[in-house]
């Protein structure tokens, strides 16, 4: 799957951020780590006035069948203090039973561990109070930040972002509607630490449901200030259930995000190792070091691998790694003069569908206007063959599946069928077809 390799060059040029929430450390524990309402239930059961039982139902019947959880998690807080005890000493306590040495999945932290073992280093962004990342896939090689404690200067192969804090240091821990907005606003180290790695990096989130409270609240700010690049999607959402299309559509106006529905944690890992060595093969061939000054060669050099599907993505990628936009006319047409190259080594039904594919790909990218129309047009006349008709219609009818191409590239589309139309009337009315 082309997701897969696009994330896996984010990899092995060290662009790639892994945002990981709850989901994630209950891989880790085989499903012991809790969740976020299920911490605050925890919480509640630690309260020992007898009271709190009937105040709870009160604010419940108030806010309705369930009381918000940063409400919520107000009200622990006050009814702990009424008790001298801290909401946030309780919560550390919790995350460290729940997530010790006893209540880790051997297998799911070795899986996950020997991934990272032969792979460059990555930023891990986690909503999550616990140490499962620094203490056992990472314990000699990471350097773990949490806002309010000094930040160490040496340089790690993996930096860990606790944007809501850690039980290492509890008073940090972000879980009442106070702490929430004090995040929001005051914009820390972390904060905009969070914010710049989803400008500049390719994310995976794992671990979260596109519900989720915390997951929506980031994505709405990234959003507000995230600039368009070349690709249709620089974050990926991996959910182990099915997505709905409906919804996946709707992320990916939203906010540009590519859903990878029905897949585990570690399926998922499984199939981003599957497409790392061809990740690794492309930008060999260029020399990852170089990016900037090779991969915008002579358009000649690409011969050798037209026929590989992944060369278009990959050229698109580069085009993020180094800065470049939807301004960028020069890449533009560096790239539709490879696709020209590509026209002319057509030789199988094979080649067909993968020209296609490109074409396809490059529709959901750019916006083909005006000055842009006559270019595209000469790349889809390959697509004619008078013998054994028009494969122009196979490239329409996949460009109508493809949820992803702009609407102003589809009415250019549907205006050139209707002068494939005519072609093909003509031709058949001649007695060619």
């Amino acid at each position: 799957m082309s997701e897969y390799f696009d994330i896996a060059a984010a990899l092995y040029t060290g662009n790639l951020t892994f945002f990981v929430g709850t989901g994630f450390s209950k891989e880790l524990t085989g499903g012991k780590a809790p969740s976020w309402s299920n911490l605050l239930d925890l919480c509640y059961n630690e309260i020992k006035n007898n009271r709190s039982q009937t105040d709870k139902s009160e604010l419940d019947g108030f806010y309705g069948k369930k009381i918000d959880p940063l409400i919520y998690a107000e009200f622990l807080e006050v009814e702990l203090k009424k008790e001298g005890r801290l909401l946030r000493d309780i919560i550390k306590q919790i995350i460290s039973d729940r997530t010790s040495n006893k209540e880790l999945d051997a297998d799911a932290v070795k899986c996950i561990k020997d991934f990272f073992s032969s792979k460059p280093g990555v930023n891990f962004i986690t909503t999550n109070y616990d140490t499962l990342l620094s203490d056992h896939i990472f314990p000699q090689e990471n350097s773990a930040f949490v806002e309010g404690q000094v930040f160490t200067r040496k340089k790690s192969k993996y930096n860990i972002y606790h944007v809501h804090g850690c039980i290492t240091n509890p008073e940090t821990i972000v879980v009442t509607n106070q702490d929430y907005y004090s995040f929001q606003n005051k914009r820390g180290y972390l904060s905009r630490k969070l914010y710049t790695l989803f400008q500049e990096t390719t994310v995976v989130i794992l671990g979260y449901s596109l519900g989720d409270f915390n997951l929506n609240t980031i994505l709405n700010e990234v959003h507000k200030s995230r600039k368009k690049t070349f690709r249709y999607a620089d974050i990926y959402f991996v959910s182990r259930d099915k997505v709905p299309d409906v919804i996946a559509n709707l992320y990916s106006e939203m906010y540009g995000i590519h859903v990878i529905s029905e897949t585990s944690i570690r399926e998922f890992f499984s199939s981003l190792d599957n497409r790392y060595e061809d990740a690794k093969s492309s930008f060999e061939f260029i020399g990852v070091k170089d990016i900037e000054k090779n991969f915008l060669c002579d358009p000649s050099n690409y011969q050798k691998v037209l026929s590989n599907d992944f060369t278009i993505r990959f050229l698109f990628l580069c085009a993020s790694l180094v800065g470049k936009d939807l301004s960028d006319i020069a890449f533009i047409d560096f790239v539709l003069e490879v696709l020209k190259q590509k026209s002319n080594i057509i030789s199988s039904e094979r080649d067909v569908y993968s020209y296609i594919d490109w074409l396809v790909y490059l529709a959901s990218v750019i916006l083909i206007n005006e000055e842009m129309e006559n270019k595209f047009k000469e790349l889809l006349y390959p697509l004619y063959n008078e013998q054994e008709g028009c494969d122009f219609y196979n490239f329409y009818n996949f460009c109508l599946e493809e949820k992803k191409i702009k609407p102003e590239n589809m009415k250019f589309f549907e205006r050139l069928k209707e002068e494939f139309d005519e072609i093909q009337q003509r031709d058949y009315d001649q007695g060619v077809l």
